[in-house]
């Protein structure tokens, strides 16, 4: 409902308010309070122009949704909601502008001619805050009055004010304007420290900052401070309004310059919450904040302020917006409207002292006309101020949120603002299929002319918190080739028309893999060249936090990089080298370690990829005092296909015998280090041959260097070595296919959850964590409650519930066919139980009254045992034993006659019971034996 509100015209919008029968008569009429303030505004208003003919008109009574004058004050409505984002300043105006679509007061058009007064003109009809707030649509003066409603309800010193702004914050256009924001600072998985902190944490502003001293050198911040928010001293204000404002020129158009359109905002000041210290401009239309310092660039003049208590012109609308004083008292500065009515001797002379003639006699005349004004309406006067009139604004219906509502947030469920270096996309929580909360696009720190594209989400199983998708520079000229399935998923923006050079997601922890907790952290895919996975290394049994695929091409692996921390056995890098795949078969397998997620049942089915080069690298053990001893480096290479006839093309990556080689850490001051080089055992068949003739085996070759002055390993330790080496390398080749196959598996589940995302919905959701179920569930439910609820009606199931049924008796009561033998049975169970309980109840009625009669008996004894003749007449014991006298009475007789009533109505409540019984169906074989 509220989005085709949202997108209809204004008028439409009234006229569909209009014809609801559900309008308070407090919108078409006026009180006589009412009247009296539109009259008191009135004659302020003719005052007003009397002295100053050249000034604006004032904004005191536009018309409501009914087209009735009502007073500007009395559409605030301050009301506090249950929702903590309201009660925070910064929380409270981003919810406004969220939540309330802002409509410019009149049509963009009529902006672009700097002369066209048109937009000087002040709205004749203002609806409600409640509303604006059930359209979800207002213009500046009702997002104002919305907004100030919600801060003076939060406990904010806010008032809406009225004056003039430039072009762009008239018509909300923030294309000039730099984007502030900025996206969330990712922690580098590389890094030793992680950041544990939990985000939004309500502590951290309770932690005092760090105190640093200052130099003698350094100007002292009060002073400074205190000149910064000095505004107009009072020399200032004998100075011409001319040398005040560098812009010169009057407050309207009617001097020949250019037109100063009418706009709308907020000022938060000092003297409510102790969380506001300076006094602070709101623009309802974009929720941000500014300083008195920087308003000189957007708002122009300020006409007057107001809430719901009273009404400030201001008598310098020429001034600068900064040069104006917070202070409302200040008699020199603003002149209220309802607390003006006998100045003090202290404002007679301070006007006396530094205003006009003009201002002078215009002060005299309002003091007398406000004084005789509305004298019903006045509340008790207070000696330190003037009377106040009582403004009454309970007219308007009450601002509500419903928990849907404020969750909602924005108009259909997203909101984009275009910025000069950025596009910000917000979208309310579960709205979007995917789960996203928030887009932003800005152009590429590295290519002119493309773009960024950063999504974070929120709610979502798999943990994913945020997309960024780095466009390509240039077009793929050649046959696009099959890319990975994550790119598929990629956000489909008009930004990222070209196939994207690198796509980055990161997770937040807690994601599982079957039973084991996976860990994934951050996946960066650039096509074409590397596929990387950090993960959150403390939550994984192996220690790994990086593994980063290498590619030749976009379908061809070249090398798997895995980085470690916190292993036992110091292990820090692990790499597998490929070799290009030089048959068809090979080229396959390559393209679904590539591409795995949609063939990754099918990638067990091939061959596996074997490495031609195996490395680990391995940390200083300190315990082994030597380092020449300590394993330092680890290299497994695979021979070259062929054998010896391959010799000629082997590289030294692919030789033509496999080796194994383990490099020892350098010792203290060295240069070198120690090494040992295995050649693996020949498979071909020719040496198997010639060892086969000398009936000798051929002992491979071993290279070993050693430090000068140390002493060679034996033959023993080096076989042990050899043998150590042997079940190293499948060790590795045993965890490079299964970390592989983890990885595909991983890609395959990131994969289906971004083909259908899962929410994860919190169990204090209660507008989304409901039980589900089906139209035939709720219908057996309901019918089961129905059936309950006759069976506990039946008044005679206990009775029927002694018999012997037959063995098919489905448990109805209400249907079954008693015999005669039972039914005789059921009658006289039923009425004797009757007849019981009606004895019982009468006995239970006598004993009261007998209780009450011994009672009254016991105190009248008492009491004259305790009279003294010569008590004095109205003693205490007296008047309570009259007290008791007359309420044990008033009990005796209730009892007596509820008990006679009792006795009067058994006999018909037994015969009623009889008479029921006979009727019963089920006892027809006894009353009606012939049927």
């Amino acid at each position: 409902m509220s989005s085709s509100i949202g997108t209809s015209t204004r008028a439409n919008r009234l006229q569909a308010f209009l014809r609801s029968p559900e309008i308070p008569p407090s919108f078409y009429t006026n009180t006589a309070t009412d009247e009296k303030v539109l009259t008191v505004a009135k004659q302020y208003d003719v005052l007003y122009h009397k002295y100053f003919p050249d000034r604006k008109p004032l904004f005191l009574s536009p018309n409501n949704e009914c087209q009735r004058p009502k007073m500007i004050c009395s559409f605030v409505r301050p009301t506090s909601l249950v929702y903590d984002e309201l009660f925070d300043l910064k929380g409270c105006c981003q919810f406004v502008a969220d939540y309330v679509r802002y409509e410019p007061l009149h049509h963009p058009s009529i902006y672009d001619d700097e002369y066209d007064d048109t937009v000087e003109q002040l709205p004749q009809q203002i609806v409600s805050p409640a509303t604006a707030l059930s359209w979800q649509v207002g213009n500046c003066v009702e997002m104002s009055l919305v907004l100030a409603s919600f801060l003076i309800g939060a406990g904010f010193n806010a008032y809406v004010v009225v004056g003039t702004a430039s072009k762009a914050v008239c018509l909300s256009d923030q294309r000039n304007t730099l984007w502030k924001g900025e996206l969330p600072k990712e922690v580098n998985s590389d890094d030793e420290v992680e950041d544990d902190m939990p985000k939004e944490n309500p502590y951290v502003a309770l932690i005092p900052a760090k105190m640093t001293l200052r130099l003698t050198t350094d100007p002292d911040p009060a002073i400074a401070s205190r000149i910064q928010s000095t505004v107009l001293s009072p020399r200032d204000h004998t100075k011409p309004i001319s040398s005040l404002n560098p812009r010169g020129g009057g407050g309207g158009s009617g001097s020949g310059g250019v037109v100063k359109p009418i706009h709308s905002w907020v000022l938060v000041l000092p003297g409510g919450r102790r969380s506001v210290s300076e006094a602070l401009f709101v623009e309802p239309s974009t929720g941000q904040l500014i300083p008195f310092s920087a308003v000189d660039n957007r708002y122009t003049s300020v006409e007057a302020l107001f809430n719901h208590l009273d009404y400030y012109v201001n008598m310098r609308p020429e001034a600068p917006v900064s040069s104006l004083s917070p202070h409302l008292a200040d008699g020199s500065q603003w002149e209220s409207l309802f607390s003006f009515a006998n100045p003090s001797d202290e404002e007679v002379e301070s006007l006396a002292g530094t205003l006009s003639v003009t201002r002078r006699a215009y002060a005299n005349d309002l003091a007398t006309t406000m004084s005789a004004a509305a004298v019903s309406a006045i509340e008790p006067p207070d000696p330190s101020r003037g009377r106040r009139m009582y403004i009454p604004n309970l007219w308007s219906n009450e601002l509500l949120l419903s928990r849907q509502q404020f969750e909602s947030r924005y108009p259909a469920g997203f909101k984009e603002i275009t910025y000069v270096n950025a596009v910000v996309r917000r979208y309310s929580p579960y709205s979007q299929s995917d789960y996203r909360v928030l887009e932003v696009v800005v152009p590429d720190a590295q290519y002119a002319g493309l773009n960024e594209v950063h999504v974070l989400y929120a709610h979502r199983s798999d943990k994913l918190r945020r997309t960024s998708v780095f466009s390509t520079p240039t077009l793929q000229s050649s046959s696009p080739k099959k890319e990975s399935s994550i790119l598929s998923s990629r956000p489909s923006l008009s930004a990222t028309s070209s196939r994207p050079r690198k796509v980055v997601e990161w997770y937040e922890k807690g994601r599982m893999h079957d039973t084991a907790v996976e860990g994934l952290r951050e996946l960066i895919y650039e096509p074409g060249k590397q596929r990387t996975m950090k993960f959150y290394w403390r939550a994984r049994s192996d220690g790994l936090y990086c593994r980063t695929e290498l590619l030749y091409d976009a379908n061809t692996l070249r090398k798997v990089k895995e980085l470690y921390k916190g292993r036992s056995d110091r292990l820090w890098y692990r790499s597998f080298s490929y070799s290009r795949p030089a048959t068809m078969r090979e080229t396959n397998t390559h393209s679904l370690v590539v591409h795995g997620p949609g063939s990754g049942p099918a990638l067990r089915e091939y061959p596996r990829l074997d490495p031609v080069r195996v490395s680990q690298k391995f940390l200083r053990d300190e315990r082994v005092a030597v380092a020449g001893k300590d394993v330092a480096k680890t290299t497994f290479l695979r021979p070259a296909p062929g054998g010896k006839g391959a010799g000629a093309t082997a590289s030294a990556n692919n030789p033509p015998v496999g080796e194994m080689w383990v490099f020892f850490h350098y010792s203290a001051g060295s240069i070198l280090r120690p090494y040992h080089m295995f050649a693996k055992p020949s498979s071909s068949v020719e040496e198997y041959i010639a060892a086969s003739a000398a009936r000798k085996p051929v002992e491979p070759p071993v290279r070993v260097v050693s430090l000068p002055g140390e002493e060679l390993p034996s033959e023993l330790d080096l076989y042990n070595e050899r043998k150590w080496l042997n079940a190293v390398e499948a060790e590795c080749l045993m965890e490079q296919r299964a970390k592989a196959d983890e990885c595909m598996d991983i890609l395959q589940a990131i994969e289906q959850d971004h083909v259908k995302a899962q929410p994860l919905l919190s169990v204090y959701d209660t507008l989304r964590n409901r039980p589900k179920e089906t139209e035939a569930e709720r219908a057996r439910k309901l019918a089961e409650a129905a059936r309950r609820e006759e069976s506990r009606k039946d008044y005679l199931a206990p009775y029927i519930a002694k018999l012997e049924m037959p063995v098919d008796f489905d448990g109805n009561y209400l249907g079954v066919r008693l015999s005669v033998e039972h039914a005789k049975q059921v009658r006289d169970e039923a009425l004797q139980e009757l007849k019981d309980r009606l004895i019982q109840r009468g006995h239970i009625m006598q004993s009261r009254m007998d209780k009450e009669k011994e009672e009254f008996n016991k105190r009248q004894q008492l009491y004259r045992k305790n009279c003294d003749a010569s008590a004095l007449e109205g003693d205490k014991d007296t008047e309570a034993f009259a007290l008791y006298c007359k309420e044990a009475t008033w009990r005796m007789k209730v009892l007596d006659e509820r008990l006679s009533q009792h006795i009067d109505h058994a006999s018909d409540k037994y015969n009623q019971l009889a008479q029921r019984l006979a009727d019963d169906s089920r006892l027809a074989a006894l009353y009606h034996p012939t049927h």
